[in-house]
């Protein structure tokens, strides 16, 4: 899949530009201040620019790929996990669309 992709393409990115030195907490205070941002934006009256809001996401998505790094994780696997055990949720609608399930039934 594409996430543990990300992590290397983040991880190279790190060793290149020294980043990778970050201890995982000032990461995690990093995150928090990026939600923080986000959910700030979002509870303005106007409403905030869409560039904004897209940018504050993808540096939440780095950081969280920057913290899996420091816990060598992989989320393509955990991923996978997370989609399978989410079948009790699913409608007969959309039974055959996750790609992990097990035992496939066609609608």
């Amino acid at each position: 899949m594409v996430l543990n992709e990300l992590m290397n393409f983040v991880r190279q990115f790190e060793i290149e530009s020294g980043f990778d030195k970050t201890e995982v907490k000032e990461l995690l205070d990093m995150l928090q201040k990026e939600v923080d941002n986000l959910k700030g934006a979002s509870e303005t009256t106007g409403k905030p620019e869409q560039e904004y809001i897209e940018n504050k996401m993808v540096d939440i998505v780095i950081l969280v790929l920057q913290i899996a790094n420091r816990y060598h994780g992989n989320l393509d696997g955990e991923w996978k996990k997370h989609w399978g055990r989410q079948d009790k949720y699913r409608t007969k609608r959309l039974e055959s669309w996750n790609p992990f399930r097990k035992n496939k039934k066609s609608v």
